[in-house]
């Protein structure tokens, strides 16, 4: 017996997916194909309920596929857990944002002179979801653009003035990458950009031994584990290395990781989830 293997098309374009695909033909694991389009019905009839399912797509389809629970493991997406607000409580003093607030985002713009005063940097702020649902990207913020940067993504993503967002001193990023760690070991890694540069395709193959020393020795290092299976983002800043964020290995861009070793693991310890779950049921 074998994981089965659900993957999204048109979700990313760097064409890991497709290379996904040949993979787990080559290695022997079923593999389908679907098209997610929300509120246009459901591609979750592909396999039994019970069975022994790895999905890989977008966020909106990792969503649905956490919220009706039909497969074990399905995904790795503990909505609590990728929150900001949990992996901050245990590893605040290896992040990015080591000087933060949290408010809700229908105060900032009342509060917006006091917050710059104590986390702002040359007139600017960082600010970002403490959710992991990507409401808003992250980005860095002036008291002169804050209410049109507030009133354009409040049009466009609807924006609750009630969500928790994080509010923290910009930080001046090197590089940026992106691990996946498997029980609780760092398995594979990208660096995926470089100043303002993207790197894409064979560009974002490899990453620093550094980025990687720093992952493994946080997680030697906390007795804290997220999840079985989750992504790590690691920025290099001018005085070494500090966390990102984390997040779900399902919905994000796997870059330049080894995908063999990402589809090995994540096979071996969905199956052991998926045992569990049926012993237990």
């Amino acid at each position: 017996m074998q994981p089965h293997w659900l993957l999204e098309t048109d979700t990313f374009l760097e064409g890991n997916p497709q290379r996904m695909f040949e993979i787990l033909r080559e290695m022997g694991l079923p593999v389908k194909w679907v098209k997610y389009v929300p509120f246009q019905g459901t591609v979750l009839d592909q396999f039994p309920d019970d069975a022994c399912v790895v999905v890989y797509g977008s966020m909106n389809l990792v969503a649905q596929v956490t919220r009706l629970a039909l497969w074990a493991p399905g995904v790795w997406a503990n909505s609590h857990v990728l929150r900001a607000s949990t992996y901050l409580a245990h590893w605040g003093r290896y992040s990015v944002q080591r000087e933060y607030g949290m408010y809700p985002l229908g105060e900032i713009r009342r509060l917006l002179p006091r917050l710059l005063e104590q986390f702002g940097r040359d007139g600017r702020l960082f600010i970002r979801p403490n959710e992991n649902d990507k409401s808003f990207s992250g980005t860095v913020v002036s008291e002169n653009n804050f209410a049109r940067w507030l009133d354009q993504n409040t049009r466009c993503y609807d924006l609750d003035p009630t969500a928790v967002v994080i509010v923290s001193r910009p930080q001046e990023i090197v590089s940026e990458h992106r691990f996946i760690v498997a029980d609780g070991k760092v398995i594979t890694g990208s660096k995926y950009r470089n100043g303002e540069t993207v790197l894409d395709g064979l560009d974002a193959v490899g990453f620093d031994a550094a980025a990687w020393k720093f992952a493994q020795e946080l997680m030697e290092e906390s007795p804290w584990k997220p999840l079985r299976l989750f992504t790590l983002d690691v920025a290099e800043l001018s005085d070494g290395y500090a966390l990102m964020e984390i997040g779900s290995v399902n919905s994000s861009s796997l870059y330049g990781c080894d995908l063999r070793v990402f589809i090995e693991h994540a096979s071996r310890i969905a199956w052991d989830d998926w045992g569990k779950g049926a012993s237990n049921g």
